[in-house]
């Protein structure tokens, strides 16, 4: 999955280009437009998350501008990228669950039936002799 991240960011400008220059060596990380104190970094999320590049511009010296709805807004898409890696990990897939409520279901109906014994047509005509 292909993301934005857009921040705003201060510091000097060869920190800026350092920054630029290391998160283009990430794998996963395809462009990074720098222009007037703000960042745009368009990355492939499997292999780079968003915490992950805030991280290393903040390392390398920058600070990011943000007034509190924007890091509210970083923080949700920090919640959002790690939501979508952790399903992306999970293994059982939309068919377990499919098969999970389906066994929960019958398990059910199985206990609200009654729990004497079967009789046949066979046996119920011979106890009613």
């Amino acid at each position: 999955m292909i993301r934005n991240l857009q921040i705003r960011i201060e510091g000097n400008q060869n920190a800026q280009a350092f920054v630029k220059t290391n998160l283009l060596s990430l794998p996963g990380c395809n462009t990074v437009f720098l222009s007037n104190g703000r960042m745009e970094v368009n990355y492939e999320l499997p292999h780079i998350d968003a915490a992950s590049i805030v991280d290393l511009v903040e390392s390398c010296g920058l600070n990011i501008v943000s007034n509190l709805r924007q890091r509210i807004r970083l923080w949700l898409c920090y919640y959002k990228e790690a939501i979508f890696l952790e399903n992306l990990n999970d293994k059982s897939g939309w068919d377990t669950w499919v098969r999970n409520i389906y066994l929960s279901r019958y398990r059910r109906r199985q206990e609200r039936r009654d729990s004497r014994p079967h009789q046949s047509a066979e046996e119920r005509s011979t106890t009613e002799k």
